[in-house]
């Protein structure tokens, strides 16, 4: 008698992914099939198959359906599109960040103390609090060398000393 293999249902968040499937071959033999699904696909998945697909970040995470992917791939298109001159999609770009909000990786709070004069040590503690993204926390330099150097020294202040390395990349490139 043959055991059922527990398999599980998985979104597929890449443009393409090949995956593999235990099936029959062309002669009623057992062998493993290759398959290939689309951004959004949702798939059935063997538990090892699930490991390696999701180890190359080929999936979404669990629970996001194929309408979550597709928000997600307009989004990023939104974003892309708006760096790039399109107003309409920049518009709905920040309207997306807006209801998002920043822990979601949405727009900064405005009321960070970078111009206000105050000292590194409230502005490593605004990072701590508000935790801003990456891209969030290079975006406050504004493109000023000045603001540039105070926020790394913050960073390393709201990191005890290890700051991300992307702040850090980011920053040194305006200062």
């Amino acid at each position: 008698m043959a055991t059922a293999l527990k398999t599980s249902r998985r979104v597929v968040g890449m443009r393409l992914a090949t995956y593999f499937e235990p099936g029959p071959d062309f002669n009623g033999q057992p062998t493993t099939r290759a398959l290939t699904a689309e951004q959004g696909d949702e798939i059935e998945l063997l538990p090892g198959e699930e490991e390696r697909l999701d180890g190359l970040g080929a999936l979404l995470p669990k629970g996001m359906t194929p309408k979550d992917a597709a928000e997600r791939a307009q989004a990023l298109l939104d974003a892309y599109r708006g760096e790039r001159g399109d107003q309409e999609a920049m518009d709905r770009h920040v309207r997306r960040q807006v209801v998002a909000g920043p822990s979601d990786g949405g727009i900064v709070d405005v009321s960070a103390p970078v111009d206000a004069g105050a000292g590194v040590e409230k502005l490593g503690a605004w990072i701590t609090e508000h935790k801003p993204t990456v891209d969030d926390t290079v975006a406050l330099a504004e493109g000023d060398p000045v603001k540039a150097a105070r926020l790394l020294e913050a960073e390393g202040v709201a990191t005890d000393g290890s700051p991300r390395p992307g702040v850090v990349a980011g920053l040194r490139k305006i200062g």
